[in-house]
């Protein structure tokens, strides 16, 4: 059925939040969907972009340029708000960026279509002048739908085709940037694009395209939204490994997984940018196998998550069993990465941020919560050594494998229950060498958890008051010994006194670590404890628990 041209409907658009320096990430930018806009918004960005619609709804633009394939035709303008550079340094009569265009939606093609086995798109009847595939070209990055949005691309819904199918299927047409410039802006302050340029162009490219290729295989009831910008975030990745914008998604998914946008098992698109790196860890593990086969069952009418399951099915496991052994590869990266193990990149990656972090207190530490469809949780538990050493560490990653729940696409959160104790309980196990036990309930076996436990560092001996003399002209701050047994996390009383016991200095301070020592720190810049007191020796107590431990300072003031 043909959609009138009054009723513009964007589907699908790049919502890349990227960054072209990985090792400068700072900044978090959410994902700027499309499928969010309200149909106000999809039609004022066409009346907006474009000066003239032809009788199927398509912009008609100044020039259009077959690729060398054939297989796209590009349109674009010279002149007006949608101009493109027209530098021509090879004489061809075409833009450069034009002649790149094309060659890279050629590319998308070979690697999509031709070398992985994806369905090629379904011809759209001549619109656009012929049935190759048209991309249009126009100044999307300066384009202000409002502050918090930004366009790298759309693919947006021509007509209908495979009536008879339950899952709907589409012809449709692409719309880029007209350059990706680090000049764009969407507000005054504000760059639209973060990879800039070719770049930015190529990854939109190939995430872009395989959009196209998904609507030929049907868009799924219920709707996974998720799979489709999961398999097309990989995209980027799978054609240019060179781009690490990917690694811009995983800051947010990282930073709080615990946040309403990242559960996978939510169907909705903007969860998928989070894990294109599920597509990578498929692909690592099985090849371009596991998502083609998603989509080929897809256009047998079967729905998303359950192609993902029978997918890996056909390889000998199951989607639940491969969320499972994925949860080890996320936890590795940053300063955990096992070098030549899980992600080649894990180096660049953030680390989980634990949703609590707890100090043990006795007899027994928990946590206890509600977990969405493949949610994943973290929590940190720091466990004092009774030996001579800094805390051991106990990480935990909990989550939901209900897989029939994210089929059906319903909300039924599932409860989980854990516990650390220092005697052995109902249900608990030991840990490793240690004083402790874990364990973890859960209602209907759906809740699972991965333990990653961390011996600590052993300490030195023993260690006096440093720096002793402390001179308040070459040093900021005092680290006196703590006495032993002394847990990371509690306080201390420390108290200064002359030599005839009158005290003269008192502050409460938190038990740290400081190159292998448990210690607490006196930083003379928050305290100014040095403007109460005269050069001269000083006698010192820290009190833990009751008890107290005494020594000699020498502080000379310059």
């Amino acid at each position: 059925m043909k959609l009138y041209k009054h009723i513009i409907l964007f589907l699908f658009f790049t919502c890349i939040s990227v960054f072209s320096e990985v090792n400068n990430i700072s900044t978090e930018k959410g994902d700027k969907c499309g499928i969010l806009l309200s149909l106000e918004q999809r039609q004022l960005i066409l009346n907006t972009l474009c000066n003239e619609l032809d009788s199927n709804g398509r912009c008609i633009q100044q020039k259009t340029y077959p690729s060398p394939s054939g297989k796209f035709l590009i349109h674009y303008d010279t002149s007006g708000k949608n101009t493109v550079n027209l530098e021509d340094l090879d004489i061809n009569g075409i833009p450069d960026y034009i002649d790149s265009v094309a060659y890279y939606f050629d590319y998308a093609y070979k690697v999509e279509v031709d070398s992985i086995g994806y369905l090629s798109p379904a011809p759209d009847k001549g619109h656009g002048g012929s049935d190759a595939y048209d991309v249009y070209v126009f100044n999307l990055g300066d384009y202000h739908v409002n502050t918090e949005k930004t366009l790298y691309g759309l693919t947006e819904i021509d007509f209908q085709i495979n009536t008879k199918r339950k899952f709907r299927c589409f012809t449709s047409y692409i719309m880029i940037d007209n350059d990706y410039s680090p000049l764009d802006s969407t507000s005054d302050t504000t760059p639209t694009f973060t990879e800039t340029g070719i770049m930015g162009m190529k990854i939109t490219a190939a995430h872009e395209f395989h959009h196209v290729i998904q609507l030929n295989y049907g868009i799924t009831t219920p709707s996974t939204g998720s799979l489709m910008e999961m398999t097309s975030v990989w995209m980027e990745n799978r054609l240019f490994p060179e781009s690490k914008d990917y690694i811009s998604y995983l800051k947010t998914l990282f930073k709080n997984p615990a946040c309403p946008s990242c559960p996978f098992g939510n169907g909705n698109d903007y969860v998928g940018y989070k894990y294109g790196i599920f597509g990578q860890y498929g692909y690592l593990k099985f090849g371009d196998v596991i998502l083609k086969r998603m989509w080929e069952l897809i256009g047998r009418d079967i729905a998303g998550y359950r192609a993902l399951d029978s997918a890996y099915k056909e390889q000998g496991t199951c989607l639940v069993n491969q969320w499972c052994d994925f949860l080890p590869w996320i936890y590795y990266t940053g300063s955990r990465t096992k070098e030549g193990q899980y992600f080649p990149s894990a180096s660049e990656y953030p680390e989980i941020t634990f949703f609590e972090v707890k100090n043990f207190s006795p007899p027994s530490i928990g946590n206890n919560g509600y977990l969405k469809p493949f949610e994943f949780r973290a929590y940190r538990y720091l466990l004092p050594s009774v030996n001579n050493k800094s805390d051991d560490t106990l990480d935990i990653l909990v989550t939901n494998i209900d897989l029939k729940t994210a089929i059906e696409q319903e909300p039924d959160d599932k409860p989980f229950n854990i516990l650390c104790a220092n005697s052995q309980q109902a249900g608990t196990r030991k840990i490793g060498d240690t004083r402790y036990y874990y364990g973890m309930t859960a209602n209907e076996g759906f809740i699972v958890d991965s333990l990653f436990f961390s011996s600590g560092t052993v300490f030195y001996q023993s260690s006096p008051v440093f720096p002793n003399p402390f001179k308040s002209s070459l040093h900021d701050k005092l680290y006196f010994p703590v006495p032993d047994g002394s847990i990371t996390g509690e306080k201390v009383m420390l108290k200064l006194y002359k030599t005839d016991m009158d005290e003269v200095f008192s502050k409460e301070l938190e038990i740290t670590v400081e190159q292998n020592i448990k210690v607490a720190i006196l930083d003379n810049n928050t305290t100014n404890f040095t403007n109460s007191l005269t050069s001269g020796v000083y006698i010192f107590s820290i009190e833990y628990h009751g008890r107290k431990e005494f020594g000699k300072i020498v502080i000379i003031k310059e």
